[in-house]
C-alpha cells in the first residue's frame, strides 16, 4: 500500500474543494454546471445521463448557459441546433422539476428560439417550431 504523504493529502483536498465550489447545498447544480454539460455536448456530440440530468433541472438556465456557451456561428449549424433543441426538450420536459423559481419561466429560452428561427433555413426551422409548442405547453398554467 502507498503511503500518502502530506503533500499529496494537500493536493487531493485542493482537488475535492475546486471541484465542490460550484456544488449546492440542495442538491441542485450550479450555472457553471449547466455550461460545462452544453458544452460538453455541443463539442463532443454526446452526453452522458449526468448532462440529461442538469438539464431536466436546469429550465431557462439551460437557454443561458447555451447563449454564453455556443456562438453564433455554430447556431447555424443544422447538427449543432438540433442538440441545442434536445437540451431545451430536456431542460423543459418537467418544469415542476426547475429547482429555481427564476428559470420556471420560459424568457431566454423563448428568445434563443425567436434567435434560431431567425437564422436557420430549411427543415431544421419545422423543429424549432415543434420544440417551442412542446415548451409552451409543458410551462402553460393549468386552468
Amino acid at each position: 500500500m502507498r503511503k500518502l504523504y502530506p503533500f499529496s493529502l494537500l493536493m487531493l483536498y485542493g482537488s475535492i474543494i475546486s471541484w465542490c465550489q460550484d456544488c449546492r447545498a440542495d442538491g441542485g447544480y450550479s450555472f457553471t454546471d449547466v455550461k460545462s454539460s452544453v458544452l460538453r455536448f455541443t463539442t463532443e456530440h454526446g452526453y452522458r445521463g449526468w448532462d440529461e440530468k442538469i438539464w431536466n433541472r436546469s429550465g431557462d438556465m439551460a437557454a443561458l448557459a447555451i447563449v454564453q456557451t455556443v456562438s453564433d456561428a455554430q447556431m447555424t449549424s443544422p447538427v449543432t441546433v438540433r442538440e441545442i433543441l434536445l437540451i431545451l426538450r430536456d431542460a423543459w420536459a418537467c418544469p415542476r422539476c426547475v429547482e429555481s423559481p427564476d428559470d420556471q419561466k420560459p424568457n431566454v429560452t423563448a428568445l434563443l428560439l425567436e434567435h434560431l428561427q431567425g437564422n436557420t433555413r430549411g427543415p431544421i426551422q419545422s423543429e424549432i417550431g415543434e420544440t417551442r409548442g412542446f415548451i409552451l405547453e409543458q410551462t402553460r398554467l393549468p386552468h
